[in-house]
């Protein structure tokens, strides 16, 4: 679903129209058409999911295409933890099993890109960050390719506009832990863009690839419901969700009648997201943050899994084109952010 949406967004009639919903500026549009267009490799992502405990009923809440994070931990620490349950007797290990080849769903997918050489870039202070993309970095060098990791802050460029790390070294191919919307706006600060050169030029080859910025805005949501809402197997995931700029009679019943979600964009951590329902003066809750310029999408409202006090979401991770893995995080608040706690799972065996 996912995938027609993008190419919904970059070959259709509607190209320009779906581009201004997204406010993807006018400089990158045709350089994100391109790298659509010859295919430039995804490494991973994560759908977030809302359910029920029997899973009678799974809707998507959004799609983290471009920076997911917690991936150490659905990866590696999970599966350590389902190790020591076992070797500490809570359970035996032939009992429960784990949805998890994270790891090495990685390695093969870094070995399937054919990379010489690989930068892996993060801004400093941020731990967690720093944690994804270092392990990102174990992933790379067990597929075989020589790596190099450099802050974001500390990559130069010359009159050309070629990237540098602090040692001087050319920077061919990064992986970014950084949205692309803000390298996009930060490039256009500079007068001349010089992103969209080293893309088409090959110059460098970026993972996540620059079309992910069509799908880590939080607009799509809106485009699914637009072009699969009726569809017989998308649409039953769906959650019904509109672009605030673009007026509908159905967005209005939504928002005067019915319990709903006011996202950003651009949002990040659960940042400037409120949930609303009619006839309250105050948001049932709200997270302040520095998202919310660029516009908006109003998503249907629906209540997470509760249990002991903690709100859940379920992360479903992909890594190209494959699912490999599952992780749940939980947050006292009903709006998820980065203070919420993760949960490793087990599944019992069918024949237990």
């Amino acid at each position: 679903m996912s995938l027609e949406a993008v190419a919904q967004v970059c070959n259709s009639s509607r190209s320009e129209e779906l581009m201004n919903q997204l406010k993807i500026p006018s400089e990158f549009r045709e350089v994100i058409r391109r790298s659509w267009q010859r295919q430039d490799p995804s490494l991973y992502g994560r759908f977030d999911l809302a359910f029920d405990t029997k899973c009678q009923k799974i809707k998507l809440l959004e799609y983290n295409a471009d920076t997911p994070t917690s991936l150490y931990e659905s990866s590696i620490l999970q599966w350590l933890w389902l190790e020591d349950c076992g070797q500490q007797g809570k359970f035996s290990s032939s009992q429960f099993d784990q949805y998890n080849s994270l790891h090495e769903q990685l390695i093969r997918e870094f070995q399937s890109l054919n990379l010489s050489n690989l930068h892996l870039a993060c801004v400093k202070d941020y731990p967690e960050d720093f944690a994804t993309v270092r392990y990102l970095q174990l992933c790379a060098l067990e597929a075989g390719i020589p790596t190099n990791f450099v802050f974001v802050e500390d990559i130069g460029f010359d009159e050309d506009g070629d990237w540098f790390d602090l040692e001087n070294n050319l920077i061919k191919n990064i992986f970014k832990l950084y949205p692309w919307e803000d390298l996009m706006r930060e490039d256009l600060a500079t007068g001349k863009p010089k992103i969209p050169r080293l893309i088409l030029e090959n110059k460098v080859t970026f993972i996540e690839p620059i079309w992910k910025a069509i799908l880590s805005n939080k607009g799509i949501l809106a485009i699914f419901w637009e072009l699969f809402e009726n569809h017989a197997v998308y649409g039953e995931y769906l959650l019904e969700s509109y672009n605030e700029a673009s007026f509908s009679l159905e967005m209005e019943y939504l928002t005067r009648f019915k319990p709903h979600v006011r996202k950003p964009l651009f949002g990040r951590e659960g940042q400037n997201i409120e949930i609303i329902v009619p006839n309250q003066t105050t948001p049932l809750s709200q997270r302040e943050g520095d998202y919310g310029e660029e516009g908006y999408i109003i998503q249907e409202y629906v209540e997470l899994c509760q249990y002991q006090g903690f709100n859940l979401i379920m992360g479903s991770w992909m890594v190209g084109e494959e699912p490999c893995g599952m992780s749940l995080r939980g947050d006292r608040s009903f709006i998820t952010g980065n203070s919420a706690i993760f949960i490793p799972h087990a599944i019992l065996n069918s024949d237990d």
